[in-house]
């Protein structure tokens, strides 16, 4: 077992939360009254009966068709949601699926359809504490899209077609415990027990080109060369790492965060202890081959690839953040900070990914009628001078910075009856960009619109490499 401060930290970190899950039931003590407001008496002609907690019982939801439009397919996409709420004096409680159901007009594509929770949980009160538990997506920090310290869910990128921040969130099993020290104050700590990345698409127009071209080439050299059984063996391992059936265990993540409002400046601050949700991979050149000799002919052994010599792992991390809001000039200002400490302090290890120091800034102004925000994120990585060679480093290829600029501009007319948005995401170091537009009529609980998206720049870009993938969806929505 480790004994060096990197452990220490994981471990004084875990002490913290469970200090937080165990100061509840005290904090239920001291109040005796349930929920966040004052205990009032009860009435002298009040029964017991009178004074149980009834709750009250909702359920909304929404439905959507949809028909996509790509330069070389036509997809229909039957989306929907429902969610059943209830609440009381004492707790609430949430309970959300949503299903799809699409095909491709042109058969070029089979059709699919899946349904699952898309959160579910359970919250107690106890003055001015609460306990809840269940599957939950949950947002730290205070940008508006990609912030550093928004890291507890892992994100879906298996369709970008799915561009709202919520929709994209991947909902995971946790505990959460909060408590509240005025009206401004909340401290508020997450345990979640298992753990999964990001989610990717291993195949079709969404696929990264690094797993898409490269794996597949390789499956094919294996293949032609007689070793599809390593080929297979291969295959279920990126699979395993990049899209895991089952949660695994073994990382735990869990994290504090605390946040306070004075003089019109609202303060985080945040630790979390977990893994990178994007997989780091590198190839151990001095095992790729080893070489399996005939009996009979042992003097002609046969280079064989190993896929042991391919690493892949999601690397654990501390990170320890910070976020401020205000309002300075007119404009309303967001920027938050974090610095990830991974094993790697040396920034040698190649199967590790280097420490590094993410940010994010931003606003957003009324002008004339329009909404406009602007937005720039990125990630520093530290002791880059010290990253080896692909495909040996799993860093090998990257630049020491990575800067994106988002730009957004939007408008309601027709008092909110007509809502238009545009949206630009821009990579600097890979030249690239992200266009978005939408155009929506909303009259009571229908909505008629459209939408679409265009990819460009350099074709080896994080979006350029989906230069061909342009679309565009019209879309009915009823929600009740």
């Amino acid at each position: 077992m480790k004994t060096g401060p990197y452990s220490r930290m994981s471990r004084l970190g875990f002490c913290a939360f469970a200090a937080l899950v165990c100061a509840v039931p005290t904090a239920a003590q001291e109040e005796p009254a349930f929920g966040f407001g004052p205990a009032e008496p009860a009435s002298a002609a009040e029964s017991p009966a009178d004074s149980a907690d009834s709750g009250v019982l909702s359920l909304s939801g929404e439905a959507s068709a949809a028909f996509d439009a790509y330069t070389d397919d036509l997809d229909s996409v039957f989306a929907g949601k429902v969610r059943l709420d209830a609440s009381g004096s004492r707790g609430e409680a949430h309970i959300g699926f949503a299903f799809t159901a699409s095909g491709s007009a042109s058969g070029t594509a089979s059709g699919t359809a899946s349904i699952a929770v898309d959160e579910g949980w359970v919250r107690a009160f106890f003055g001015k504490a609460d306990l809840e538990a269940g599957v939950r997506k949950i947002v730290w920090g205070k940008a508006d899209s990609e912030g550093p310290l928004d890291a507890i869910n892992p994100v879906d990128f298996s369709d970008l077609r799915v561009t709202g921040q919520m929709d994209r969130k991947i909902a995971r099993p946790m505990l959460r415990a909060g408590f509240s020290a005025g009206d401004f104050t909340r401290l508020e700590g997450v345990f979640v027990p298992a753990f999964v990345p990001n989610r990717f698409a291993l195949s079709g127009r969404w696929a990264p080109a690094a797993l898409d071209e490269s794996f597949n080439t390789l499956f094919a050299v294996l293949q032609s060369g007689g070793q599809s059984d390593v080929a297979q063996t291969l295959s279920a391992k990126i699979a395993s790492a990049f899209a895991p059936e089952t949660a695994d265990p073994k990382y735990p993540q869990y994290g504090l965060r605390l946040t306070t409002s004075f003089a019109s400046q609202d303060i985080g601050i945040q630790y979390l202890y977990g893994n990178r949700k994007t997989p780091s991979v590198s190839v151990d050149s001095t095992k790729l081959f080893v070489a399996q000799s005939d009996p009979l002919e042992s003097e002609n052994p046969t280079l064989v690839f190993n896929p042991d010599a391919l690493r892949i792992s999601c690397d654990r991390f501390h990170q320890a953040g910070i976020d401020w809001a205000s309002v300075v000039a007119t404009l309303n200002i967001r920027a938050e900070a974090a610095l990830h400490l991974t094993e790697d302090l040396s920034g040698s290890d190649g199967a590790v990914s280097n420490p590094d120091f993410a940010w994010s800034f931003g606003f957003d102004r009324d002008i004339a009628g329009f909404t406009i925000l602007a937005q720039g994120f990125g990630s520093i990585v530290l002791m880059h001078d010290r990253i080896g060679v692909s495909p040996d480093d799993c860093q090998g290829d990257a630049d020491a910075t990575s800067t994106r600029i988002l730009a957004r501009i939007s408008r309601s007319f027709f008092r909110g009856e007509l809502d238009f948005s545009a949206t630009v995401v821009s990579g600097i170091e890979d030249r690239d960009w992200m266009c978005l537009g939408e155009i929506s009529s909303t009259r009571d609980a229908l909505s008629i619109g459209c939408k679409g998206g265009l990819f460009g720049g350099r074709v080896d870009g994080d979006l350029g490499q989906y230069l061909g993938n342009g679309w565009v969806s019209a879309y009915l929505t009823y929600r009740f």
